[in-house]
């Protein structure tokens, strides 16, 4: 279950619009370059000899997919929160104010 959500969210976020350039225009271009990818969701894949070798992308993008691989790796993490999703469906809900009173708020 949990390779499949990554790889699902890998072809969402990586094969989605994908902009290809060469490495020999990446060097000439590459403060344009970093500039684009200061927008999030707008990667700069660079080929090598014909294939993608790297991709230049906005920092705090990688940092959310990666602490999204952490979290959907996690077993513990990922029963927690389908054991949510399955309360909320079932209408097991805690009020706000539950809540601050149990967190002596």
């Amino acid at each position: 279950m949990t390779i499949r959500c990554i790889d699902i969210l890998y072809r969402l976020l990586y094969t989605f619009d994908m902009n290809t350039i060469s490495l020999t225009q990446a060097r000439a271009t590459l403060p344009n370059l970093v500039n684009l990818a200061t927008n999030v969701f707008n990667k700069t894949y660079i080929s090598v000899n014909g294939k993608v070798g790297a991709v230049l992308m906005n920092a705090r993008e990688l940092e959310l997919l990666e602490a999204t691989v952490e979290v959907l790796s996690d077993e513990k993490a990922m029963k927690t929160l389908k054991q949510g999703k399955s309360d909320v469906r079932k209408g097991k809900l805690i009020s706000w104010e539950e809540i601050k009173k149990e967190l002596g708020l």
